[in-house]
C-alpha cells in the first residue's frame, strides 16, 4: 500500500484574503466565531489537553480515511464543480462524520457562492452588472464593452466611477468581464461572447439570468456591502475546521 500526502495551504486573517474569482473558486472560507473572554486559556494547558485527545483524534481521522476509501467508487456527482477530486471526498466521507448524504455538497455549493459574491465585491464595475439586468427587457442585456461601460458609468455613483479600479476604456472593461465571468454565472447571471458586427469589428456581448449556478437561498445579499445573513454560519457548518481538516487530509490518500 502506498500513502501519498499532501499539506493543504491555510491563510490566516481577518479580513478577505484574495478577491480574484479564479483563485476564490478553489478556496474553502472557514469564518471561525470570535474566542469568548471566558473561553481563552494558555497555550500549556491546550497542549496538555489536546496530547491527552491525540489518539482520539488519529482514530477518528483513520475511521473517515477507511470511509473515504470504502464509499469513494460509489460516489457520482452529476455535475461536479471545479475540484472534483475533493468534492468525491467530502461526499464519501460526511457519512462517516455523522452529517447526511448530500449535506456535503450543498454547503460546498453555498460556500463557493459566498466565494463568488466576495469577488464581485472587489470589483466597482462588475458588482454593478446585477443592478443593470432588472431594468433591461427580460433581465437581459446586449451591446459592446464599451456601450457596457458607458450604460455602467450612468448608473453608478461617482464616488465607485472614482474608484483606481473603476475601468476607464472599452478594452478595461472587456478585462473585468473576463475575471468577474465565473462569479457572475454563480450568482445566476451567464456572460456570452457575441459575434463580432461585420460593420464596426466590434465584439459584442450578452447576459442573461442563468439559474444553473444561483446563488443558492440564504447566501450573503449582494446589495447589502458588508453584511452577512445571520442563517449563514448554520448553512455552512459542515465547513467548519474539524470537517475540512478531516476531509482534505485525505485528498491524496490512495492505495
Amino acid at each position: 500500500m502506498i500513502f501519498s500526502a499532501r499539506r493543504p495551504i491555510l491563510l490566516n486573517g481577518i479580513e478577505d484574503l484574495a478577491s480574484r474569482g479564479d483563485l476564490l473558486d478553489r478556496m474553502i472560507i472557514v469564518r471561525l466565531p470570535a474566542i469568548k473572554q471566558t473561553g481563552r486559556r494558555p497555550e500549556r494547558e491546550f497542549w496538555e489537553e489536546f496530547e491527552r485527545v491525540s489518539g482520539r483524534i488519529l482514530g477518528a481521522l483513520f475511521d473517515v480515511g477507511s470511509a473515504v476509501m470504502r464509499n469513494l467508487s460509489n460516489v457520482d456527482l452529476a455535475e461536479p464543480p471545479r475540484m472534483a477530486d475533493f468534492s468525491k471526498i467530502g461526499c464519501a466521507a460526511e457519512l462517516a462524520l455523522g452529517f447526511k448524504e448530500g449535506e456535503f455538497i450543498e454547503a460546498y455549493g453555498r460556500n463557493r457562492a459566498e466565494a463568488s459574491l466576495t469577488a464581485l465585491e472587489a470589483s466597482p464595475a462588475a458588482v454593478e452588472i446585477p443592478r443593470l439586468l432588472p431594468s433591461t427587457p427580460k433581465g437581459t442585456w446586449e451591446g459592446s464593452a464599451g456601450d457596457l461601460l458607458a450604460d455602467l458609468n450612468r448608473m453608478a455613483g461617482d464616488q465607485a466611477r472614482r474608484d483606481r479600479f473603476w475601468p476607464r476604456s472599452a478594452r478595461a472593461m472587456a478585462a473585468v468581464l473576463d475575471r468577474a465571468k465565473l462569479s457572475l454565472e454563480h450568482v445566476g447571471i451567464r456572460t456570452e461572447r457575441l459575434p463580432r458586427d461585420g460593420g464596426t469589428g466590434k465584439g459584442g456581448l450578452r447576459f442573461s439570468p442563468s439559474h444553473r449556478h444561483a446563488a443558492p437561498p440564504g447566501s450573503r445579499g449582494l446589495f447589502l456591502r458588508g453584511t452577512s445573513d445571520p442563517r449563514l454560519p448554520q448553512q455552512l457548518r459542515l465547513l467548519n475546521t474539524r470537517f475540512f481538516l478531516a476531509v482534505l487530509e485525505q485528498t491524496a490518500l490512495t492505495n
